[in-house]
């Protein structure tokens, strides 16, 4: 065929397809949008995208119903043609829809206070859903064309011949319709962190909420609505098959751990700190409730005896630091969903390949956040074990005076009325009962762990104060022996290791001579007492020879 007739007749080809298809399109828009092109009553939740769907479906049609007669009449280099000629009416088509959506959600994207929130989340989902369309029939039409483009043989004859800014498939590098759609994706992103920051602010402080009732709801309403609400940020985002947005999104949510959400936690913990450690001085307030009833019941009562209104984490401690152990646990449940997700919207053979290391980058960016609440988590059930310890105290009094220098009916009076690691261990009993009805397992071990570790360390103090006999050795093993076991058995973790300076304590208090010591000493290789402490042990056995 003439070549010029070809190009002719290919151009009327297009001229008509293109007709056809401005004319479907506005009958399609009429029956979404309603008519002239205004609202309708009926409608659905996203109409605009819909509108916009009809659009690329009425192309993807024409593609499957013409391609094989147009590629036989006028060749495969002149399918390119029409699909270009396709894509310019998609642009023309789909700019209407996006212009009067944008005009019709002006004071949205405006960011204008007055706008419900229900309205402005319904704006972002549609927003999602018309850049995730456009994104998919742009990697549809670019498909087609470079399967079309395959069949040319002479390939470098058809790519000079191009227009400029066009790619190797024959189509443009970036339509009108997809630079319009990346101006509203940029518009999204703002109006997606003002409406996380607003949802967020809400849920701190506005619906943030404790059950006093149930003893086994140990974590407020804050937690997981705040995690509900950037988790759906998060997967609006990537719905919109747009990588810069999902970043930017990642970005913005992990800006809310960090900061808003963060000082919320910390807001509540220094709040309710200040109740909880007046109501905890008390004993009876430590003491097993009855079955059915609160551990915190009184705490959540004001002075008048009345139940607290609103009842919220800033006035319960234990609360507000469940919700810290829960928001560890919510952001890792938080970082492996949005994985999957960019799994499933971007795979790893995708258009977008070779951005996917920039996602990966920004959810790297979580684990600065989760390690900074872990530091914030160990610090406070510090504070937790310092409010705690106000029980403890008097039954550690006792190591002041202590007289360990015994001798052997003194001992054997000791092993029937101890003075000490009994009625430690029995008031330590009451914190761990206390901690572990009102606290997360993890947390309730954490303060058990480092009560161990206090302990120790005044046990190894007050020792290296005291003189011993040989008698009093023992009873100094047979106290610390009995307190390591009560720490044993109520901790899941291992914690022995904390009471090795003791126990190497005990092995020397209860030689009985130079060889053993010198036995001793080529069993174990690392002491983790210091040379000075051993000579100090040593010299406090009052039955010892100094000269040895």
């Amino acid at each position: 065929m003439n070549l010029r007739i070809a190009k002719e007749g290919v151009q009327k080809y297009v001229e008509f397809i293109r007709r056809a298809l401005s004319e479907k399109c506005a009958a399609d828009f009429k029956r979404e949008l309603g008519t002239a092109f205004g609202k309708r009553t009926d409608q659905g939740p996203t109409p605009f995208a819909e509108a916009l769907t009809s659009v690329f479906v009425s192309i993807a049609d024409i593609v499957q119903e013409h391609q094989q007669s147009v590629e036989q009449e006028f060749g495969p280099e002149n399918f390119v043609v029409v699909v270009r000629g396709l894509l310019d009416e998609a642009d023309i088509q789909g700019m209407r829809v996006i212009d009067k959506f944008v005009k019709d959600h002006a004071k949205v994207f405006a960011q204008h206070s007055s706008c419900d929130m229900r309205t402005v989340g319904a704006v972002l989902e549609e927003t999602a859903l018309i850049t995730q369309r456009t994104q998919q029939f742009h990697a549809y039409i670019h498909g087609v064309a470079q399967s079309v483009v395959d069949m040319i043989e002479d390939k470098s004859s058809f790519i000079k011949s191009l227009p400029p800014g066009s790619k190797e498939d024959g189509l443009p590098d970036i339509t009108q319709l997809l630079h319009r759609v990346q101006e509203l994706v940029s518009s999204y992103v703002l109006v997606e962190q003002a409406f996380l920051l607003q949802s967020v602010e809400k849920a701190i402080t506005e619906t943030d909420s404790l059950d006093p009732r149930d003893p086994d709801q140990l974590t407020t309403t804050l937690v997981d609505d705040a995690f509900f609400i950037l988790r759906e940020s998060m997967m609006r985002s990537i719905t919109t098959c747009d990588v810069n947005a999902v970043c930017a999104v990642v970005n913005n949510v992990n800006g809310v751990v960090s900061g808003e959400f963060r000082q919320a936690l910390l807001s509540n913990l220094a709040e309710s700190r200040r109740i909880y450690s007046n109501w905890v001085t008390h004993p009876k307030n430590l003491a097993a409730p009855a079955k059915g009833e609160h551990p915190l019941a009184s705490l959540f009562l004001d002075q008048e005896g009345r139940l607290r209104s609103p009842l919220t984490s800033a006035l319960s401690w234990p609360h507000s630091l469940n919700n810290l152990h829960q928001s560890l646990d919510n952001l890792d449940r938080l970082k492996e969903s949005i994985e999957e997700a960019f799994e499933e919207y971007f795979p790893s053979d995708g258009p977008d390949k070779d951005k996917r290391v920039m996602f990966q980058h920004c959810v790297a960016a979580f684990a600065a956040a989760k390690g900074d609440l872990e530091s914030l988590h160990a610090n406070q059930c510090k504070e937790g074990l310092n409010m705690l310890k106000i029980h403890l105290r008097p039954m550690l009094d006792p190591l002041n005076t202590l007289d360990y220098n015994i001798s052997e009916a003194q001992y054997a009076d000791c092993q029937v009325n101890d003075p000490f690691a009994k009625a430690f261990n029995s008031q330590a009993e009451v914190i761990h009962q206390h901690a572990k009805a009102v606290l997360n397992p993890a947390s309730a071990e954490e303060i058990m762990q480092q009560m161990a570790e206090q302990t120790c360390r005044r046990i190894e103090k007050a020792a290296l104060s005291k003189r011993f006999s040989l008698f009093g050795a023992l009873q100094f093993e047979s106290d610390v022996r009995a307190i390591c076991s009560f720490f044993t058995n109520v901790s899941e973790q291992a914690l022995r290791h904390k009471f090795a300076r003791l126990f190497e304590m005990s092995s020397l208090l209860n030689l009985e001579g130079v060889d053993e010591l010198r036995e001793m000493s080529s069993e174990i290789r690392t002491w983790r007492l210091a040379p000075d402490e051993i000579r100090k042990l040593l010299h406090s056995r009052s039955d010892f020879d100094a000269s040895e």
